[in-house]
This record gives C-alpha cells, sequence and structure tokens, in this order.
C-alpha cells in the first residue's frame, strides 16, 4: 500500500511539475518520501524541481540521496549529471 501511495505522490508530482507548478510538485514528492522514505526517485525528481528553483542545497541533498539509496545505473548517472549541472559547492 505504501508504495502505490508513493507512486501516485509522484505521478502526480510529474503532472504538476510539467505544469510549472513547482511548489506543488515539491509538496508531492514530499510526500512519496513520506509514505517511502528509500523511494530514490522521488528524491531524484524533487531534487530536479529544487534545481529548477535555485535551491541548490536542497536539490544537492537530494540528489546525493539518490546515489545512497538506489544501485539504478541510469538513475545514478541522471542524479550524478544534475549535480554537476548544480556546480561546486
Amino acid at each position: 500500500y505504501r508504495r502505490l501511495a508513493a507512486l501516485n505522490c509522484m505521478d502526480r508530482g510529474l503532472g504538476l511539475e510539467i505544469k510549472g507548478q513547482l511548489e506543488q510538485a515539491i509538496t508531492e514528492y514530499s510526500n512519496a518520501i513520506k509514505f517511502k522514505s528509500d523511494l530514490a526517485e522521488a528524491f531524484f525528481y524533487r531534487g530536479r524541481v529544487y534545481a529548477k528553483k535555485s535551491m541548490a542545497q536542497f536539490a544537492a541533498n537530494d540528489l546525493n540521496k539518490v546515489l545512497e539509496l538506489s544501485k539504478d545505473l541510469p538513475l545514478r548517472q541522471q542524479a550524478e549529471e544534475e549535480l554537476r549541472r548544480l556546480g561546486p559547492k
């Protein structure tokens, strides 16, 4: 149940992100993380939105969490690329 609820939140977050409703997207991704705290994809998407909002430290925290949680190589590579875009800390 918790995984399904988290995935539903992520889907809503993606829709909101596409519409440019970034604050609401962050809320949905955060809800996904509350349901399933090891869902690396939710951290990735929330980190990406934080980056879009120029909230570099929040973005870096979430993207580093992806690297900590995920063994999925494509997701890890995407997180690493987003971290590079953020520039030096």
